[in-house]
């Protein structure tokens, strides 16, 4: 498989800086914890030279970390390639020692840059425990190549002294939104106002297909309110995506967009008036389609960002379901409720996201409460009683690495306080508790009148 220069930059960039970056640290830290100081270990490729072990987190051991991974990279390599033939997250074990690993594919745009994980774990990881590493990795990718798209942004663009005005105006109408369906239309009307010109169209190139296709076009020579896609691109539109390079004429101009490599065409028609494009007008749609590009990827990052998201929640969802039959946690309808209390009360579309998020994850804490005190039918012991109050603040232990659902955790945190200062964990009264954690309360007090419990029925 081969990678262009730039790509392979690319890979060796992200390479470093997941080793050094803290969300990856802390995540380490907490998987540390979890499995009694695992080795952990990196590769860029599969070959036995190239696996090395990583810096201890919590704690050293006597023996050196290399002479250490010596015992486990056959393992290790055969997880590697099992991982690559997959593109996921394997377990792997050693049968020399008997000990358990997981070996973690890092991609990027569909490919495998490397690879990393521990070994050397004593008792055998559940399934679940591999998805959450994995999605956890993929999100701090994911933040590492924000991070690296606005330093590659900062670096090549350059000051310029014509249409200042014009350029903040581009960037703050496109990098406002980060709906898609939303973002080609706005940059489509905004070349037309900006270069005031007739017709405009925008086409993109499927990254599976590689095919061109026009996602948005206005030609206002036909009808003033007209907006649709265009059926297909036109001649100089392939042009210009197959080479790269922009064109000037009379009467079109059209520009590349360009992320890594060329990912779609800007094309404007027909300036207003009859008058002829210049290389002034071709200097503005240059900025235009740069702030464009930007705003595409964002709002592409954006959605694989929130993809990742939903499937970070479902396997910890179907963690805690496989832990705990529903009858020990909350029902299905548990969040049907809290989702129509929180629409008759005029949450707004976000608001609502997180509260639906929150409402799939206010037991998680509960898996690490003993299975015994979650069954008993008889009253619980004081000590017991305690133990369950803590499942809210063992909750957010759980969630605090993942940043993208730091608004959920107020929620799950606060989800028993009361109404009137008597709940818990910080006795918080009246509005001092989170909306939606008064909303939950409100559904978790009426699921708990109306289903089945272990100590006692409905």
């Amino acid at each position: 498989m081969g990678y262009s220069k730039d790509k392979m930059n690319t890979h060796n960039r992200l390479f470093l800086l997941l080793a050094e970056n803290k969300h990856y640290k802390d995540l380490r830290s907490a998987f540390d914890k979890l499995m009694d100081g695992p080795l952990w270990f990196i590769a860029d490729k599969i070959t036995m030279a190239n696996i090395k072990p990583m810096p201890r987190t919590q704690r050293a051991r006597d023996i050196g970390d290399y002479m250490a991974l010596a015992d486990y990279k056959n393992s290790i390599t055969s997880a590697m390639k099992e991982s690559q033939e997959t593109g996921k997250a394997v377990l792997c074990a050693n049968t020399v020692n008997d000990t358990h690993g997981i070996c973690v594919p890092l991609i990027y745009e569909g490919k495998i840059f490397g690879y990393y994980g521990v070994c050397a774990v004593k008792e055998k990881p559940i399934p679940g425990i591999v998805n959450i590493l994995a999605s956890y990795t993929d999100i701090i990718i994911l933040d590492i190549v924000k991070d690296m798209e606005l330093s590659r942004v900062y670096e090549l663009v350059r000051p310029r002294a014509i249409a200042l005005s014009t350029v903040h105006t581009v960037h703050r109408l496109i990098s406002s939104t980060l709906d898609m369906k939303e973002l080609f239309p706005r940059i489509a009307r905004l070349s037309l106002q900006v270069l005031k010109a007739e017709a405009v169209s925008i086409c993109m190139i499927d990254k599976s297909t590689k095919r061109l296709s026009c996602v948005a076009s206005v030609d206002y020579r036909k009808s003033k309110d007209m907006f649709k896609a265009r059926q297909k691109p036109s001649y100089v539109d392939v042009k210009v995506a197959q080479t790269g390079r922009s064109r000037l004429s009379r009467h079109i101009i059209s520009m590349p967009l360009v992320d890594d490599e060329v990912c779609g065409v800007i094309t404007v028609r027909d300036k207003i008036g009859g008058q002829k494009f210049t290389i002034f007008d071709q200097e503005i749609l240059t900025t235009l389609a740069e702030q464009a590009v930007i705003a595409i990827r964002n709002a592409q990052l954006y959605k694989e960002q929130e993809d990742i998201t939903i499937g970070v929640i479902r396997a910890l969802s179907h963690l805690l379901d496989a832990k705990f039959p529903r009858i020990y946690t909350h029902t299905e309808f548990f969040v049907e409720l809290i989702l129509m209390l929180g629409k008759q009360m005029g949450l707004e579309v976000k608001q609502l996201k997180v509260l639906h998020y929150a409402a799939l994850l206010p037991d998680l804490g509960k898996l690490v409460v003993p299975e015994e005190i979650l069954k008993k039918a008889r009253a619980l012991s004081g000590s017991e009683r305690k133990i369950i109050k803590s499942h809210t603040i063992r909750g957010i232990e759980i969630l605090k690495y993942l940043n993208v659902l730091k608004p959920v955790t107020p929620i799950i945190l606060h989800h028993h306080e009361r109404y009137d200062g008597k709940g818990y964990p910080d006795k918080l009264k009246g509005k001092k508790i989170p909306q939606g954690a008064r909303i939950m309360s409100v559904a978790d007090t009426f699921e708990a009148m109306v289903c089945n419990r272990p100590y006692r029925k409905p």
